[in-house]
């Protein structure tokens, strides 16, 4: 008797050109930022450029792995075609993950442009490897979702290992590894899961950055400058709505497959507005903090 498959059927190939390019770029800056301070200790003792080419052989590992998993070949053959729901799933990971940052307290030790880079390109090669090989191998094996998902969460939060010692910077890791995994177990979209943790690590990164090396950005103008990449990102998801309708008018889509179609276009909507909402909160709790910390407006 044949096991049921917990997982859906593979309709696409798993790497795209954007997130090969990506991939690509960031084993290079890795690779060089690795090899310029494989000797340099930080402020918490941690030799960060062994750990800059350690995430740069993720990427080499996670390409080789997830393409012999998925086409037999150690690199992959065909490549996934643009997707517009892409961007609706970077926006759903982006959101999760920072939803995840609001019950901690991230603080990251950024000093350099070289550091900076390190920790933002450090999103993908931990993308490659722990939810495009990890979760392949869990498919190929057909370990059981929730198995699969704790697996890719665990193994991800333990290479992380500047923050041991630290409970709750390791259980937010732990919480937004399950958030990738889960993500990418359900929209099967590394380039989703790409953008998605690239970005919120670009956001931390440029909060913290600017906070120690540019006294004259506030932290509040951070979120402001994301606000509006979220609108942009809220427009064109209402395009690709408005070409889905007029396609179903062409090709005559079912009346229940439409209707599942609005329902799931409804929720997503919903859900981003409770993000942006969220993040209107911060923006304002973050003005606050800022005008109390440097006494407001200088006349």
């Amino acid at each position: 008797m044949t096991q049921k498959s917990y997982y859906k059927k593979q309709k696409q190939p798993v790497f795209s050109k954007i997130s090969l390019t990506l991939i690509i770029v960031a084993f290079i800056v890795l690779t060089i930022i690795g090899s310029l301070h494989i000797n340099d200790i930080d402020e918490n003792g941690s030799n960060w450029g062994r750990f800059a080419l350690v995430q740069a052989s993720f990427c080499i590992m996670g390409v080789i792995g997830t393409s012999f998993l998925t086409q037999g070949t150690l690199f992959p053959q065909k490549l996934r075609k643009a997707n517009p729901n892409t961007i609706i799933n970077t926006l759903i990971i982006l959101s999760l993950e920072l939803f995840i940052q609001l019950f901690s307290s991230l603080t990251l030790s950024i000093s350099t442009t070289e550091k900076a880079l390190y920790y933002v390109f450090a999103s993908i090669g931990e993308e490659v490897l722990f939810r495009g090989c990890i979760m392949e191998f869990c498919r190929k094996i057909n370990l059981h979702p929730i198995l699969s998902i704790g697996l890719s969460a665990f193994l991800f939060m333990e290479i992380h290992v500047n923050y041991y010692g630290q409970f709750s910077m390791m259980l937010m890791v732990f919480l937004g590894g399950i958030a990738l995994a889960t993500t990418y177990f359900l929209f099967q979209d590394l380039t989703a899961n790409i953008f998605g943790h690239f970005l919120n690590n670009a956001i931390a990164v440029g909060i913290n950055f600017g906070r120690v090396n540019l006294a004259i950005i506030s932290y509040s103008w951070i979120y402001y400058v994301f606000i509006g990449i979220f609108s942009l990102f809220l427009i064109l998801y209402w395009i690709t709505y408005f070409k889905h309708c007029k396609m179903s008018e062409k090709n005559d889509f079912s009346e229940k497959n439409e209707i599942r179609y609005m329902k799931k276009q409804t929720l997503i909507s919903m859900f981003l507005l409770v993000f942006s909402i969220l993040l209107l909160i911060m923006i304002y709790k973050n003005s606050i903090d800022y005008f109390i910390t440097v006494g407001g407006p200088k006349t």
